[in-house]
């Protein structure tokens, strides 16, 4: 079978131009999403890699692969930073675009030691360039971390360590700020913010859904599971 990324471009009302391209791996398309202010759009394969596109009009270019085993790849809110994880080696790493004409990445962080699963990002969490990141690891257990822009180049390595600030001079300051542990043996399908950011919504493989306090980091509700 063909594997192929195709975007949809409404020029006008009753046109739309398809831009179509096969994946450099041959793999299947396992994970998709875009950045807005770089036009850029990541796509992870079958076979753990990451391909990054650049879309002008109808013209779909492959810009570059990642070297590193990526099983998800997630772009922040203000499109700063391109979040990937690879269970392989449970490396979570932090990109950012240095390059607006080429859209050259740089690796601005890394850690390892939670072995995430999946991620998802909140907006700015006040005008210091903070954001909230939750994710999800093998484990059942649920991870918070503030993410903060600070200025610098260098790009560290870091395991994790409670409640410590993992600061560098890569321009990011991460701090865990906390984790919940989902009870029993059911896995974690999805995971998303609150608008207001005191709450984090789970939904789990044996049909419940769980709603968090972030600030407790206690559970507060939950449904029903489904029968049968």
């Amino acid at each position: 079978h063909t594997h192929c990324v195709a975007v949809d471009i409404p020029m006008e009302l009753e046109l739309n131009l398809t831009g179509n391209t096969q994946l450099p791996d041959k793999g299947a398309v396992t994970h998709i999403s875009w950045s807005n202010q770089w036009g850029l759009i990541n796509v992870t394969s079958s076979h753990s890699k990451l391909h990054l596109y650049s879309l002008y009009i109808k013209n779909l270019t492959h810009v570059t692969s990642l070297d590193d085993k990526v099983d998800n790849a997630y772009w922040s809110p203000d499109d700063i930073l391109l979040l990937t994880i690879s269970s392989l080696n449970g490396l979570v790493k932090l990109y950012q675009v240095i390059d607006e004409d080429t859209h050259e990445l740089e690796l601005a962080y890394e850690f390892s030691g939670y072995k995430i699963q999946s991620v998802t990002w909140h907006d700015l969490t006040s005008s210091d360039n903070k954001l909230l990141l939750a994710g999800s690891d093998d484990n059942n257990n649920i991870h918070l971390w503030t993410v903060k822009r600070r200025n610098g180049s260098a790009t560290p390595t870091h395991t994790p360590t409670e409640d410590i600030p993992l600061e560098d001079t890569s321009g990011l300051e991460v701090i865990h700020i906390g984790s919940m542990c989902v009870s029993g043996q059911t896995g974690l399908t999805g995971i998303s913010f609150s608008k207001d950011q005191a709450l984090l919504v789970t939904g789990h493989n044996d049909g419940s859904v769980k709603v968090w306090d972030i600030q407790k980091l206690n559970l507060i509700k939950t449904t029903e599971k489904r029968s049968g």
